[in-house]
């Protein structure tokens, strides 16, 4: 697992595309930034000793310092690349995101990647709160937690759900990626998490939102954009509904994550 202080939204160096023929072997020292590799190849990552295996739309993070080599297996091997720094400072928001992820190949990141990649010339700020959403997005594992012993068509859609949060998706959207019906999926939901699909994906809504308005600048707007409630009065209303206050006095308070 790789710590994230994610007090702070992430300041982008560099972003590349890399194309790399194979087979062949590459080693790094990346000194004191951090690294993010979208794969759509296969290959081997060794961090630090630490060996994990590369396949297409793998997502891999990797910390200051380490010692990095890459062993390309196919003749043709293209990544997304992006290095970037976090703030040094500690906080007990301390968030953890596995070196490597699997994703669904249908997932969102890549778009949020081709968002974020964009935007980097002409609007730097956007594209680095593009990126904070992925590492965010990728390291908030409460659901997968909750969801490790539950129906696998319930994890499936949890997963939608999370790789979804910023559009708006419905109930019926969520069962037709796992081909049911929105009835049968939220009774499954029920069964496993003790929440219905609507609750689960509001409250998913909210956790981000609440994030946002304690780390960022971005107008409340915006937020409620990003979190796919793009109807501010509906998104106040949520907001209020769940974590039983206006977005203005969470982003006033100092205690309200995690609540």
């Amino acid at each position: 697992m790789v710590e994230l202080n994610l007090t702070e939204r992430p300041k982008i160096l560099f972003y590349k595309d890399g194309l790399f023929k194979g087979p062949s072997v590459m080693h790094y020292q990346m000194k004191d930034i951090y690294t993010m590799h979208y794969y759509f190849y296969n290959g081997v990552l060794i961090c630090n000793n630490n060996e994990y295996k590369i396949k297409p739309h793998s997502l891999s993070i990797t910390p200051p310092m380490a010692n990095l080599t890459y062993h390309f297996n196919e003749p043709s091997c293209f990544h997304h690349c992006y290095h970037f720094k976090l703030s040094k400072t500690r906080s007990q928001d301390i968030y953890e995101m596995p070196a490597i992820n699997y994703l669904n190949p249908k997932n969102n990141i890549l778009d949020s990647f081709k968002k974020s990649v964009a935007k980097c010339a002409t609007e730097p700020l956007l594209s680095e709160v593009t990126l904070w959403h992925i590492l965010y997005e990728c390291s908030n594992k409460k659901m997968y937690k909750l969801a490790l012993s539950a129906h696998p068509l319930v994890t499936k859609a949890l997963q939608y759900i999370d790789s979804s949060i910023g559009e708006e998706i419905s109930v019926t959207h969520i069962a037709k990626q796992v081909n049911l019906t929105p009835t049968h999926l939220t009774r499954l939901f029920k069964e496993e998490l003790g929440t219905g699909v609507a609750s689960t994906l509001r409250h998913k809504r909210v956790e981000l939102a609440k994030y946002m308005l304690k780390y960022t600048t971005l107008p409340i707007k915006n937020i409620a954009h990003q979190v796919g409630i793009p109807d501010t009065q509906y998104f106040n209303k949520t907001i209020r509904a769940i974590a039983g206050v206006s977005p203005k006095k969470l982003r006033n308070s100092t205690d309200h994550l995690g609540k």
